[in-house]
């Protein structure tokens, strides 16, 4: 859906005329290119170092670095 709004504001700067209309536009695509970059980038890997986590450890609480699934 972000990614959808992304690049529905790429096509509307890359038809726009006036180019106070492509700075309104280029800024409203940041400010939503910004969050997409950190779930990118940040919270998609950590998601996925968690799942690999917690199936180390099963119905455990935690596990330690010394497991031998760790």
């Amino acid at each position: 859906m972000l990614e959808e709004k992304v690049e529905g504001l790429t096509e509307q700067i890359a038809e726009a005329s006036g180019s106070a209309e492509r700075k309104s536009l280029r800024k409203a695509r940041s400010a939503l290119e910004q969050p997409l970059n950190q779930i990118r980038e940040d919270f998609l890997p950590r998601l996925n170092r968690y799942k690999q986590q917690k199936a180390c450890f099963g119905d455990r609480n935690s596990y330690s670095k010394t497991d031998p699934d760790a």
